[in-house]
Parts: structure tokens; C-alpha cells; sequence
């Protein structure tokens, strides 16, 4: 992946404070994408957002509750705040409608990716059946190998790069649960 997949790209991480949602911030900001997390959890957060900056990144957190609908507009503006308009929003937590929530009043957003069980699928295609460019990464059964919160991520990330843009309503199956 190229750094120029990245380069000058918002994101605004749902559930950024659960594992996968930490290393999907993590490896994003690592690419040079400045990042918003947000979920319930305000410790989980702020830990979050000290690691990127620690490690040079661009990253801030919104506390709030996931089902709440005054709380999309709320994190997409202070995505905008911080860093402007994002153009990647990954969902590793929360409803669906929260991610197209953002997108659809953001209107930047290139890039949606639902990350979960097989229930993200139908999220995610009718997403793009409504012509939001839309993934979705679904962990395997707990039975099969655990995948890292770290390579879930790499999953993502490559699901957020400027050539899967040609590409909607994918699933991307991991080959295991997530480790947590």
C-alpha cells in the first residue's frame, strides 16, 4: 500500500477504543491519516489517541454512546474541527446507520468499512446498493484460528486504500475470530 493511498485522508474510527478499533487507528495514523475515535469508553480513548501521538500522529476522541442519534453529526463535527471533512469511516462498533449517518452528511466520505460478524454483510450491501462505497471485514468462527487485533487492521486498511474506492459491497471474511 502507498503512502499516497493515504496522504491528506481523514478517518473517524467507531468503536476506536475496543482492540480492533485501537490497531485500525493505530496503523491508519500510521500511514499519515489524522483520526478521530469514538465510543463510550473515554480511558480506552484517550489511551488511543496518546499512542498515535506518541509515535508522531494526528489523532483526537469524542466520548459518547453509539446508539445515541444526536452522536453521528456530533463526532462528524468534531472530525471537521480537527482535521476537516473525513473521507474514511470505519465502524468496528455500533449500528450501521451510524456510519451512514456521517457519510451522508459529511458528503467527503469516499470510504465506509463495517467491521463484525456476518451481519455487517447486509449492512454493508445495502450501503452500497445505495451508492455509499461500502466494505465489509467479517470475523471467522471462534473455532477456527485467532486472528490479531494488528492484522484485522491491515485487513481494513487495505479495504480503505484508493484502488478498493473501484470496488463496493465487498466482503472481506478474516480466517478466524479476533484475538482479544
Amino acid at each position: 500500500m502507498a503512502a499516497s493511498d493515504f496522504t491528506g485522508r481523514v478517518a473517524l474510527v467507531v468503536g476506536g477504543g475496543n482492540p480492533v478499533g485501537a490497531a485500525v487507528a493505530r496503523s491508519l495514523a500510521a500511514r499519515g491519516v489524522s483520526v478521530v475515535v469514538t465510543g463510550p469508553d473515554e480511558h480506552a480513548l484517550a489511551m488511543v489517541v496518546c499512542e498515535i501521538a506518541n509515535a508522531a500522529g494526528k489523532a483526537r476522541h469524542l466520548v459518547g454512546d453509539l446508539a445515541d442519534p444526536a452522536h453521528p453529526l456530533a463526532a462528524l463535527e468534531k472530525t471537521r474541527a480537527s482535521f476537516g471533512p473525513p473521507s474514511i469511516i470505519v465502524a468496528v462498533a455500533g449500528p450501521s446507520s451510524f456510519a451512514a449517518s456521517v457519510a451522508s452528511a459529511a458528503g467527503t466520505v469516499t470510504t465506509i468499512v463495517l467491521v463484525g460478524d456476518e451481519a455487517v454483510e447486509g449492512e454493508a450491501a445495502a450501503l452500497a446498493a445505495a451508492g455509499i462505497a461500502c466494505h465489509a471485514v467479517v470475523a471467522g468462527r471462534s473455532t477456527e484460528a485467532a486472528v490479531s487485533p494488528e492484522d484485522a487492521a491491515e485487513v481494513v486498511v487495505l479495504a480503505c486504500t484508493r484502488p478498493a474506492r473501484a470496488l463496493s459491497g465487498s466482503v472481506l471474511r478474516l480466517r478466524g475470530a479476533v484475538a482479544s
